[in-house]
């Protein structure tokens, strides 16, 4: 049913990820070939207690990277550059505030993904509340 549309269905034994993304679209994120995942930022200069959790957990190493992937998915399609700069700003303040803690990491970046592929689905528009939230920046 549509009520199930950005939800996570599946994980399979190979570390793929499936999202439905409509009542019949599903969304599959796959894994990085060729050693340990990486994160989409260096690791030397790793700076917060969630950088650092992703960069020692080689699952939201790749779930950062596929949010990198989303995130410049976005770009050719987001209407107002601006916004989407203060959206992502303030994702990011919202993952920091997960320090440590890999559940909610995990959480934060299969919130972000579902978020930027809603962005790419409907052709650039902001989520509501995102659009609501990045108002407040200058």
């Amino acid at each position: 049913s549509s009520s199930l549309k950005g939800e996570w269905i599946a994980k399979d034994g190979s570390g793929n990820l499936y999202m439905r993304e409509t009542c019949t679209t599903l969304l599959e994120l796959k894994p990085q070939l060729g050693g340990a995942p990486r994160a989409s930022f260096s690791c030397k200069a790793a700076a917060t207690e969630s950088e650092k959790a992703i960069c020692s957990d080689p699952e939201l190493a790749s779930l950062d990277r596929g949010l990198a992937d989303a995130f410049e998915m976005t770009r050719e399609v987001w209407t107002n550059r601006r916004e989407a700069r203060c959206a992502q700003k303030q994702w990011l303040a919202r993952r920091d505030s997960c320090r440590a803690d890999a559940a909610c990491l995990r959480r934060a970046l299969f919130e972000r993904i579902t978020s930027l592929v809603a962005v790419v689905m409907t052709n650039g528009q902001l989520d509501p509340s995102e659009l609501e939230a990045s108002r407040s920046c200058r």
